[in-house]
C-alpha cells in the first residue's frame, strides 16, 4: 500500500467516524469535520495531493461547511415550527401545568413556562414570579396568549 493510499484510507475511515459520532453527541457540529475528512479523502485520491493540502482541504471544507451547511441541515432534520404551528399548539395547552416567569399583575399579561415554551398569559388574580399555575383558556385574537389560575 502506497503512502497516498494509506491516506486516502486514514481520511476515508476518519470521515466515516466522525459521521456516526454525530449519532451520539447530535448537533450538527462533529459532522460537518467529517464531511472535511471525506473531502480530503476524495481530494487526496483525485489529485494526490501532499499532507499539508491535505490538511489544508480538511481545514478549509470542515470550516466551510459549519459556515454555510450546519443551519440549513439542522433545519432540515429538526424542523422548524411555524408561527401557525405554535398558535395551533396551544389548545393542547389546556389543563398543563406550568410556572410564571413574568409576574402577571390582575387583569394583565405576564409571562408563563409550560411543557419547554414561554408563553404571554392573563389572569384573573395578580400571580408572583414562580407561581404554579394551571392553564385554563386560550385565546387567539390578535396574539396567542392562555388564561391560567394558580395551581
Amino acid at each position: 500500500m502506497t503512502d497516498t493510499q494509506i491516506a486516502i484510507t486514514a481520511w476515508a475511515v476518519a470521515g466515516f467516524a466522525l459521521i456516526a459520532l454525530e449519532t451520539v453527541l447530535p448537533g450538527m457540529f462533529i459532522f460537518m469535520f467529517g464531511l472535511g475528512a471525506l473531502c480530503a479523502a476524495l481530494a487526496t485520491w483525485l489529485f494526490g495531493i501532499p499532507l499539508e493540502a491535505q490538511f489544508a482541504v480538511f481545514g478549509l471544507t470542515s470550516v466551510l461547511a459549519l459556515a454555510f451547511l450546519r443551519k440549513i441541515f439542522q433545519k432540515a432534520l429538526h424542523g422548524k415550527a411555524s408561527e401557525a404551528d405554535r398558535i395551533a399548539s396551544i389548545t393542547s395547552l389546556v389543563g398543563a401545568r406550568g410556572v410564571v416567569t413574568q409576574e402577571i399583575p390582575a387583569n394583565g399579561t405576564g409571562k408563563i413556562q409550560s411543557r419547554g415554551s414561554f408563553w404571554a398569559a392573563y389572569a384573573d388574580e395578580k400571580l408572583p414570579v414562580d407561581a404554579n399555575i394551571e392553564v385554563i383558556e386560550e385565546r387567539r385574537a390578535d396574539e396567542p396568549r392562555v388564561k391560567v389560575k394558580r395551581a
